[in-house]
């Protein structure tokens, strides 16, 4: 027994409790009828039907896809990808250091919108350097393709197709998981997004959507398509190997803030990411697709978990 301030502690009992709570297995939180729909619907039936299309109609060729401008060479290409990570860091650095933490978790939705505005602010750097490459090889020659907005439209007509693959993807890994192992699957698999749907609806939130529907689409794409996947190109990869190679990279950057059984569904985003650009050209389709398919987590995660939100 252990005495303090006048009242016994049973150590034993407390060692007991703590030892229970440690070793407590997690329960899986509940999937609402709606979102097990969802799933089966757009993961389990529709995705054959998608995959089928896409092969049929031969979209996966990318000889005929027009031919960018040469904006930058495959070393500066590397220097601004490397550059852009840097930056990242710093960026979160600096935040974390005007908040006066050592490190920032999950933690209140205002700090980790700063957080993430601090880091955006470091790649933006880098995005206008890539902007005027781009604008300048642009000015210097003919481009062919699309237009923004067609690629656009495109973009968001991709998503349809590469929607259900993705939702098959996820439901694939996420039966593995549970039923190969002891660990239970979120069905919210990333941290941003458990927060947002766990935070009041302020004024932050509002930033915190915007960071993610616009901001992170367009800084990622820039990023791993604009110029990662570009320069994978470059240095004489294939079109479609580049955009393999890409997508291994973006999903396992992916893993500090999504649990690791969603890799198999964000890799197969990110060959939709990688297809549309190089059959349009046009960044413009792949960060249309990016936003709306962040939009679309958004507005159908509730669906997902009832009483998230």
């Amino acid at each position: 027994m252990l005495y303090a301030g006048g009242e016994s502690v049973a150590a034993g009992q407390v060692e007991q409790d703590w030892l229970a709570a440690t070793q407590a297995v997690p329960q899986r939180p509940e999937i609402s009828s709606a979102g097990l729909t969802i799933l089966i619907v757009t993961g389990v039936l529709a995705a054959p039907l998608a995959l089928g299309l896409f092969i049929w109609r031969r979209w996966y060729r990318l000889a005929g896809s027009p031919r960018r401008p040469e904006a930058f060479s495959a070393l500066a290409g590397a220097a601004m990808f490397f550059g852009m990570l840097l930056l990242d860091q710093l960026g979160g650095l600096v935040v974390q250091g005007l908040l006066g933490g050592d490190q920032i978790t999950v933690g209140p939705l205002e700090d980790q919108a700063r957080l993430l505005i601090g880091r955006y602010a470091g790649q933006a750097i880098i995005v206008a350097v890539f902007v005027w490459l781009g604008w300048r090889a642009t000015a210097r020659s003919a481009r062919g393709g699309p237009g923004p907005l067609r690629a656009s439209l495109i973009g968001a007509g991709a998503l349809l197709v590469f929607w259900p693959m993705v939702m098959c993807a996820s439901y694939a890994a996420g039966y593995l998981v549970e039923h190969l192992g002891d660990e239970p699957v979120d069905p919210i698999a990333h941290e941003t997004l458990n927060l947002l749907l766990s935070s009041p609806v302020d004024g932050w939130f509002f930033v915190m959507v915007a960071l993610v529907v616009i901001a992170a689409p367009l800084l990622e794409e820039v990023m791993y398509r604009g110029i990662l996947q570009r320069v994978m190109v470059q240095v004489g990869m294939g079109r479609w190997p580049a955009i393999i190679a890409t997508s291994v990279i973006f999903a396992l950057m992916h893993l500090d803030v999504a649990q690791w059984h969603a890799v198999a569904a964000i890799f197969v985003l990110s060959v939709g990411f990688g297809w549309v650009y190089e059959k349009t050209g046009r960044l413009a389709a792949a960060v249309t697709m990016h936003a709306l398919f962040n939009a679309a987590n958004l507005a159908l995660a509730p669906l997902l978990v009832p009483g998230l939100c």
